[in-house]
């Protein structure tokens, strides 16, 4: 069927800012974006938004900062993945704060127990010195992972790069 005409979620998910690459989890309960609203602690933060009904497309409560997961640097493009066999989410996003190797590069969070996301740390696989690693997209059995990076060997200023695992428990 075609789509229908694109309606906004208006100002309960919207801001002023760039409201921009909203993840859905699998559940279809929370959404996860990247914002530039006044409020966080960077250019760039992650927010979550919840619904009790996952069908309502308009339910989206107020998005929330994620503070486990943000810093005072760029922190977007949020691609989550839950792992059938342990029902994990592991959210990966893009972020130029320090620790990592250059620019942006990818770094993995997982949604613990009491709701909370672990530390944010460094995807060393993932990322390298160049400057833009970014817009993790994880497929749906967590064993391939494509992102967008200006890193060398690429074509034009920045190139679709894909990266494989064996299983999930695997870095």
């Amino acid at each position: 069927d075609p789509w229908g005409e694109p309606k906004s979620l208006g100002p309960t998910i919207n801001s002023v800012g760039m409201d921009h690459v909203p993840f859905i989890t699998p559940d279809g309960h929370t959404m996860i974006l990247a914002s530039t609203r006044a409020g966080g602690p960077g250019l760039n933060d992650l927010y979550a938004s919840f619904r009790r009904n996952a069908a309502d497309d308009f339910g989206w409560a107020a998005p929330v900062l994620i503070p486990e997961i943000n810093s005072a640097h760029e922190d977007w493009s949020p691609w989550g993945f839950e792992d059938p066999a342990t029902g994990r989410l592991t959210l990966h996003f893009s972020s130029d704060r320090p620790g990592g190797v250059g620019g942006l590069d990818i770094y993995a969070s997982t949604l613990q127990p009491d709701g909370k996301f672990s530390a944010p740390t460094l995807v060393p696989e993932l990322s390298t010195s160049a400057s833009y690693d970014s817009m993790p997209t994880i497929r749906e059995d967590g064993l391939e992972l494509f992102l967008t990076s200006n890193r060398p060997g690429g074509l034009g200023k920045v190139a679709i790069w894909t990266s494989t695992r064996a299983s999930t428990s695997a870095p």
